[in-house]
């Protein structure tokens, strides 16, 4: 739900009188099964913001903290202190 309202807000214009912004990214969505051996995934486009612009990191349902669980440089991210298990999926929701 949070990432269709973000889509809708996207859409609008502010019809150039000031106000809200007439345009902006569009959050990006990526999934990744993991292998049970890499504590590593790469997005397809960098993250804005050094990183911070990581909306959401979700590992078996449960979001993760960033600096404590992870982190980010550029386009990867690394776990930090444990390696996902085999078949379970990392969704992150980020702004390019």
């Amino acid at each position: 739900k949070e990432l269709n309202d973000l889509r809708k807000l996207s859409q609008r214009d502010s019809g150039g009188g000031g106000g809200m912004i007439s345009v902006f990214h569009v959050p990006t969505h990526e999934e990744f099964t993991m292998n049970g051996s890499d504590t590593t995934v790469s997005l397809t486009q960098g993250v804005a913001a050094n990183g911070n612009a990581v909306f959401a990191c979700r590992y078996q349902g449960q979001v993760l903290n960033m600096t404590t669980q992870y982190t980010v440089d550029g386009n990867r991210i690394t776990f930090v202190g444990f390696t996902p298990e085999a078949g379970t999926i990392i969704a992150v929701t980020y702004m390019p």
